[in-house]
């Protein structure tokens, strides 16, 4: 019920050309929703290379959809491991890899979502089912472009 978010130059600029870099945080544990995210650099071969934590997920998070785009972390859903319609951004520009704090998204989605799935393409992340408010699945689809 963690997050992992890719950060490449395909689609962010504080990536050097050919540079790569994982950011993995939230989830839930024994004691409770955690909100660290750490990150490290894909080297050769695809070892990270010198992971630490950047950054903290404020809320915590878990079961949330993610996308990694514009210089921008981005968290659908799923706060504080219960159904949320409610999203997160954390800008990457000002000392990257650091991520600078975690700020509310103007947009909700159109109903709470724990665990649901996300998907890009070109401009668009879509936040598909998940858990809803009312406990059960739902095949509902949000999209919003970034």
């Amino acid at each position: 019920s963690c997050g992992a978010w890719s950060v490449d130059d395909r689609l962010h600029t504080v990536v050097e050309p050919g540079e790569a870099w994982v950011y993995f945080g939230g989830g839930e544990g024994a004691r409770g929703v955690r909100g660290t995210v750490d990150a490290g650099r894909v080297g050769r071969g695809g070892t990270l290379e010198a992971w630490a934590a950047q950054t903290s997920l404020r809320p915590a998070r878990a079961g949330f959809a993610v996308l990694s785009a514009s210089d921008f972390l981005y968290a659908f859903g799923g706060n504080q491991g219960r159904p949320s319609s409610g999203g997160t951004s954390a800008d990457l520009r000002r000392s990257f890899p650091d991520v600078e704090n975690w700020n509310s998204l103007g947009t909700s989605l159109s109903t709470g979502r724990y665990l649901p799935g996300s998907a890009r393409e070109s401009a668009v992340v879509f936040v598909v089912g998940g858990a809803s408010d009312g406990a059960s699945a739902t095949r509902t689809v949000d999209w919003t472009n970034w």
